[in-house]
């Protein structure tokens, strides 16, 4: 299974030193090593200094083996336990019932079941040694951005569902209906999409090309600015609308602060991104691949931010069926708006 994460790598437990993926082994020469560079006729400072080249490379190799399972256990963790309300999610809809309870548990099916499998899928892009880092990094940011597109659609759906306002008459709204609601979530994750993968995060926007190197920079510095600054800023001006809307929807609900976490936490995909994207430009190797710290931080803020936007969301929803309260909160269910409705905030 972590065959391609070991791939050619010589196996020595004897040299172990209980290193981790936060700090490389100390040391990994070894008589192991030396039996490698046996019979090929060098003397015993050539084989001494092949000897430490090979130890040196051995290490380089295990730490940054030791990072990927490191990032491959965070993001199975998440996948898994996405999976796990998934599964829930299916009990709580055969259990249901009426339909307000089992609407919002198929949405929460799909979100959940489809979070899983783009954590599957990055978990297979990170064992594959076979990709650059800069490769890896993308593919996995591309399949983020393919689950955001499909989940955001059912989340936005059952935020407004528990809210339940329509048509929308009870606050300062900047949509007239669920749709356009669903149609600037969908924007916003196409928009983020194309700064980060149609520029790369935007990595080497300094950079030159072609015979005049002035033009080069103001080339690449120009398309980075329309289809990945402008783009981005487009993004993230599209949550803002969704996060207001949404906030001033719910104003009036009462008890309603674990509901509301779970859109307000969106706000923690932007600053990654954005936080990504600095750390890119003061931060990366020669050729722009990022850091390996770069990829945890990703791995572990997204995976933070999915467990509690998607699983402890459909945990609510499927508690709720099951007659169980979740940290205190509510039930899930349809908000009940007094008649005539509160002024709007």
């Amino acid at each position: 299974m972590f065959s391609n994460i070991f791939a050619d790598e010589p196996h020595d437990h004897a040299a172990d030193t209980s290193a981790g993926f936060l700090y490389p082994r100390k040391e990994a020469s070894n008589e192991a090593l030396a039996r490698l560079l046996q019979e090929q006729g060098l003397s015993n400072k050539e084989k001494k200094l092949d000897a430490d080249k090979l130890a040196t490379h051995v290490a380089v190799k295990e730490y940054r083996a030791m990072q990927a399972l490191a990032q491959l256990f965070v993001v199975r963790c998440v996948g898994f336990f996405l999976f796990s309300v998934a599964l829930f999610n299916v009990l709580a809809f055969f259990e249901a019932k009426t339909t307000e309870e089992r609407y919002p548990c198929a949405l929460s099916v799909i979100v959940n079941l489809v979070a899983a499998m783009h954590y599957r899928t990055i978990a297979w892009i990170k064992m594959d040694r076979s990709l650059t880092r800069t490769l890896a990094a993308y593919a996995i940011d591309a399949a983020r951005y393919g689950e955001w597109l499909v989940t955001l659609v059912f989340l936005v759906r059952k935020i407004y569902f528990y809210i339940n306002h329509d048509p929308f008459d009870a606050h300062r709204h900047f949509f007239f209906s669920v749709e356009a609601a669903v149609g600037t979530a969908v924007a916003m994750v196409l928009l983020g999409a194309l700064a980060r993968l149609g520029t790369d995060e935007m990595w080497d926007w300094q950079s030159g090309g072609g015979a005049d190197k002035n033009a080069g920079v103001d080339s690449r510095a120009m398309r980075c600015f329309f289809f990945g600054g402008i783009p981005f800023a487009g993004s993230l001006a599209c949550l803002v609308f969704l996060l207001v809307d949404m906030t001033n929807a719910s104003f009036h609900m009462e008890d309603a602060f674990l509901f509301r976490s779970f859109f307000l936490v969106w706000i923690v995909y932007p600053v990654i991104a954005l936080a990504s994207i600095l750390l890119r430009q003061k931060w990366c190797s020669r050729d722009g691949s990022p850091y390996a710290g770069t990829n945890m931080l990703k791995d572990l803020s997204y995976g933070l931010a999915d467990v509690w936007s998607k699983g402890v969301f459909g945990l609510w929803t499927g508690f709720t069926v099951f007659n169980v309260a979740l940290f205190g909160a509510p039930a899930a269910a349809p908000y009940a708006w007094a008649s005539p409705p509160p002024a709007a905030p």
